[in-house]
């Protein structure tokens, strides 16, 4: 279990990191160069999302099929739009991946947690229902 764990949170780190890059991206280098790049950064968000839609849970479902929406929209925007318009909407969709990878580790994070602490709190009441040994 704490391989599909490490899984998910590589996932949601390395999409963080690339939505990050393209957010750079964007506003550095020429237009047409950020358009392609944003179109790469937007299939693998699509292909990321897409092997990542089986995962157990609710809200990590939300969210990678959030990433897959935008990833298409990202897409969409790198073919068809030019000049500022490609800075700007890939700005606004890395943005908003970055935003959602964000939400994915956090929510990953605190069932961690949530498991770490009711790992403990058993712990502990088990060992103080055993008598002291005299």
């Amino acid at each position: 279990m704490s391989i599909r764990l490490g899984i998910r949170y590589s996932s949601y780190l390395v999409t963080a990191l690339v939505a990050g890059f393209i957010v750079v991206v964007s506003q550095a280098f020429a237009p047409s160069t950020a358009a392609w790049i944003a179109f790469g950064a937007g299939v693998f968000f699509i292909v990321a999302a897409s092997i990542r839609m089986l995962e157990p849970g609710i809200v990590h479902r939300l969210v990678h099929g959030s990433i897959g929406i935008l990833g298409i929209l990202i897409v969409i925007e790198a073919l068809l739009a030019s000049g500022s318009t490609v800075v700007w909407l890939s700005f606004a969709g890395a943005l908003g991946v970055l935003a959602l990878a964000l939400i994915g580790l956090t929510v990953h994070e605190l069932s961690t947690e949530r498991v770490v602490h009711s790992l403990e709190v058993s712990s502990t009441r088990s060992n103080a229902r055993q008598p002291a040994l005299s």
